[in-house]
């Protein structure tokens, strides 16, 4: 039997993600069950914190056809796209979103997990925390460049994007 809180509790430790009162709250919680059961535990634990405080967003360039203007216009393209004569130009503007990649990658392990043989109890949680994520697109985990640079405003992903990783 594995104590599911310490362990999240020592990961998080681990990647100073949360501080060290916060230590002596950790309960016991024992597990029996396969390793991807406490990854997804672990994980689950860890996605609610993020929620709790807030989703990490991030500004991405957008480039769409608008009725109005709203940020730089690409006087060429709307050209070449004929869209002017729709009474529409395209525009480039950055927009505030959740969808940044770190929050990609938590929706795609959450998928993944929920496709793979652990509890169901763990599954209905995973697809509860989906909700929080659905203007959120996934990603393919194959391909993703696991290099972030953390600050102060992302420091809760750290131990979330190894835990990813590990899964």
């Amino acid at each position: 039997m594995i104590p599911v809180k310490n362990i999240y509790y020592m990961l998080a430790y681990a990647f100073r993600t949360i501080s060290v009162k916060d230590l002596k709250k950790a309960g016991e919680e024992y597990f029996t069950g396969s390793a991807e059961d406490l990854l997804a535990e672990v994980l689950i634990q860890g996605i609610r914190k993020q929620v709790n405080r807030g989703l990490g967003q991030q500004y991405v360039e957008v480039n769409e056809a608008t009725s109005t203007i709203r940020g730089k216009i690409n006087l060429s393209e709307s050209i070449h796209t004929n869209s002017i004569q729709k009474n529409e130009m395209i525009c480039t503007y950055d927009a505030f979103t959740i969808n940044s990649m770190q929050n990609r990658i938590l929706k795609s392990t959450m998928w993944h997990l929920i496709s793979t043989d652990i509890a169901l109890s763990r599954k209905k949680e995973l697809k509860k925390l989906l909700v929080y994520f659905k203007d959120v697109d996934p990603v393919e985990l194959y391909h993703v460049d696991w290099n972030f640079q953390y600050d102060r405003n992302n420091s809760g992903y750290r131990m979330l994007m190894a835990l990813c990783k590990m899964i």
